[in-house]
């Protein structure tokens, strides 16, 4: 369930009944023109980070939330850089990634410092300060021999010492998650087919799941569909694995489930979906108490989010940035960890002749 719940003490020369708790709503705490919000990390109730980037030039932006206000955070390089990906281990701890050139940013007890990466890395997983997986890595013959080279990529593992770089036969990585160093998943394309269409192509994914063996990357059984983009892939444990993608087998599952032992359909109930739209769950994100969050049967201009825990499903309220109408790509939602709180994060713009893209975070309180 969603928000708090209020429970009153009655005494005997109380009223025999009380007013009922307010349902929960959406309120903007945050709003910024000219920045797109792509990130939150947080690691409570009263600690948590937001990145962007400014839609008029290189740089970006970092937020920082302190249980009351968003406030601006400056960082190394940030009228030169976008921030790609923030990973937050605790209130004094976070890893900041802004290019595969550039070295990642460290910011600990109030002091930054930098980590050099491998080659064209991107941000997989960071489960501690000497445990760190970046899709990347200084190649050679021996990383991918043929016939694997022309479906290979390589991932690099960071121990807090050096990089030691590991193959992944796909032909790319598009997703990864972890719960711990011994559960570590990635999502690859097997292939990759262009459809012709008009002057351009039409892409579309062939996504196969990897899981980490602790030596390798071992490829799974589960075969998923040719998609438009790539799924998303969430690990709750070494036994609560979530890709949001049907499978071959299961044309109308919102996601496939990792039990520990096999791959198993996950359905979303039929009012979860709108007329004619895809069954897949698309994208999907941990409540950080064993449930998920989906996306919401919401037509434009509106947004909602499905919370599933326990067996049980249920609603957000619509949420929409202004009631005059206007254009978006979407919001996402956030959980955090240790409370009942949500942030939807994203941004919009509304519909004149110039769009002026306004980034918005927003609670479910």
């Amino acid at each position: 369930m969603l928000g708090a719940l209020s429970v009153a003490l009655l005494s005997c020369a109380a009223p025999a009944s009380a007013a009922p708790a307010s349902a929960p709503a959406w309120h903007t705490d945050y709003q910024r023109t000219g920045v797109v919000i792509e990130q939150i990390a947080a690691t409570g109730a009263r600690n948590a980070w937001a990145i962007g980037r400014d839609t008029s030039g290189p740089g970006g932006v970092l937020l920082h939330w302190n249980g009351e206000s968003w406030r601006t955070m400056s960082y190394p390089g940030e009228r030169a850089s976008a921030p790609a990906a923030i990973f937050a281990l605790s209130a004094a701890d976070f890893w900041l990634f802004v290019s595969s050139s550039s070295p990642a940013l460290h910011w600990r007890s109030g002091n930054w410092s930098t980590l050099a990466l491998p080659v064209n890395a991107d941000p997989m997983a960071v489960l501690s300060d000497t445990d760190i997986w970046v899709a990347g890595g200084q190649s050679s013959p021996s990383a991918c021999p043929p016939p694997e080279n022309d479906a290979c990529s390589l991932t690099s593992h960071w121990n807090g010492v050096s990089w030691t770089t590991y193959p992944l036969p796909a032909t790319e990585i598009d997703g990864a998650s972890a719960s711990s160093p011994s559960s570590v998943w990635a999502i690859g394309e097997n292939s990759l087919r262009h459809k012709p269409v008009g002057g351009g192509f039409e892409v579309s994914f062939v996504p196969a799941v990897y899981r980490w063996t602790g030596t390798a990357w071992q490829r799974t059984a589960l075969a998923g569909r040719r998609t438009s983009q790539a799924p998303s892939i969430v690990a709750l444990s070494a036994r609560q694995v979530y890709v949001g993608e049907s499978a071959t087998g299961y044309p109308r599952a919102c996601a496939m489930h990792w039990t520990g032992t096999r791959w198993r359909p996950f359905y979303l109930p039929a009012s979860s979906y709108l007329k004619g739209a895809s069954r897949a769950c698309g994208w999907l994100a941990p409540d950080f108490h064993g449930g998920l969050w989906f996306n919401g049967p919401s037509p434009l201009p509106y947004f909602s989010f499905v919370h599933w825990s326990g067996g049980h499903f249920t609603s957000t309220p619509h949420f929409t940035p202004d009631k005059n109408g206007w254009n978006t790509d979407g919001f996402t939602l956030a959980a955090v960890p240790h409370s009942k709180s949500d942030w939807l994060y994203g941004s919009w713009c509304l519909p004149t002749r110039k769009c002026v893209t306004k980034g918005l975070i927003a609670a479910l309180r």
